[in-house]
């Protein structure tokens, strides 16, 4: 039986290493944000990594995230001491900043999984979204570096968002990242009301986000479609089909609730600020700070029982619940 703390010993973390970026993407608006807070330390990461088996299964996957994550030095040297422990590592990133010394550097880590971002093989479309021009080129020379120097890991995988921008890019994309042996294959997330900016309904019908959410239903519904066709076929698309048609009644009505039964976060993982405060959801307050409390007590204590309700009873859509951490619905 699996040990257990007051709640279920949580899986997977998310560790959000800056809100700094160097792009300007369309989707993200973290290149606004000026933090107030000191970011953690590569000192207080290793303690907080130190912590988790007090809170954590032994089986733990921790993604590494941003803003950009290769903006924080120091970080592949927290990567090297996960993987030696076993733990699963993810990083998610715009590939920008990878040369070939990077890439070596990505490599010796021992990183087991590495998210690229890549919305469109055309080079203006991409760099358009965002927000540089030169990021297309500069990913693709990603590419290329990991790949020569690689042998088991890092796996590398394509991560698209589904716009109106880029909808009839799709399916070719689609078609070489899973055909192309460099590359572990490709997954896909709907957009959402971009990061770091205000929550409101209807966001997607305000004029500075208009292009991003596709307006021809019909199409959007073919393309979906045949990406599942795809994935029938034994392509590497890694949403399951209940999320890729999830994706559909999301983008028919993204007001309207889609699951059936509660949102799951808050029992299986957590995540964890640039700054150090500690959420079960994003959209909601922090429990605490690992600062100022150590993390099995967060995980316990009575505000992370009072949130937990409140995730609970929430009826919301969020790109939580209809990307990052998709729950399968159970019969």
């Amino acid at each position: 039986m699996k040990n257990k703390t007051m709640h279920d010993r949580p899986v997977s973390i998310n560790i959000e290493l800056t809100k700094r970026c160097v792009l300007n993407c369309k989707m993200c608006h973290a290149w606004k944000i000026s933090e107030e807070k000191e970011e953690l330390t590569i000192k207080e990461l290793k303690g907080l990594i130190d912590s988790l088996p007090d809170v954590f299964d032994s089986d733990i996957a921790i993604s590494f995230g941003g803003g950009e994550p290769f903006l924080k030095e120091g970080i592949l040297d927290i990567v090297s001491v996960c993987a030696g422990r076993g733990y699963r590592t993810i990083i998610p990133t715009n590939a920008f900043l990878i040369d070939r010394a990077m890439a070596k550097k990505i490599v010796d880590s021992g990183l087991e999984i590495i998210f690229i971002s890549l919305d469109s093989l055309k080079e203006e479309t991409h760099d358009y979204l965002r927000g540089k021009k030169g990021v297309y080129n500069n990913l693709m020379r990603a590419i290329d570096h990991i790949s020569e120097l690689k042998k088991e890991t890092p796996r590398i995988q394509i991560s698209t968002l589904i716009t109106g921008k880029n909808l009839e890019d799709l399916i070719g994309l689609a078609r070489w990242a899973c055909t192309d042996k460099r590359l572990f294959g490709i997954s896909f997330q709907a957009v959402t009301a971009p990061f770091y900016t205000p929550e409101g309904p209807a966001w997607y019908l305000k004029d500075e986000y208009r292009e991003l959410w596709p307006k021809d239903k019909t199409r959007l519904k073919e393309i979906i479609e045949e990406l599942i066709e795809l994935k029938g076929q034994g392509l590497k698309i890694w949403n399951p089909v209940s999320q890729l048609r999830m994706f559909l009644s999301y983008y028919d009505n993204p007001e309207c609730f889609i699951r059936k039964r509660e949102c799951h976060l808050g029992r299986d993982s957590l995540g964890v600020g640039s700054c150090g405060d500690v959420f079960l959801c994003y959209l909601m307050e922090p429990i605490n700070n690992i600062r100022d409390y150590n993390l099995k007590d967060i995980w316990n204590n009575q505000r992370a029982v009072t949130i937990r309700q409140r995730i609970k009873e929430c009826k919301k859509n969020c790109q939580i619940l209809v990307n990052c951490w998709f729950e399968e619905e159970k019969p």
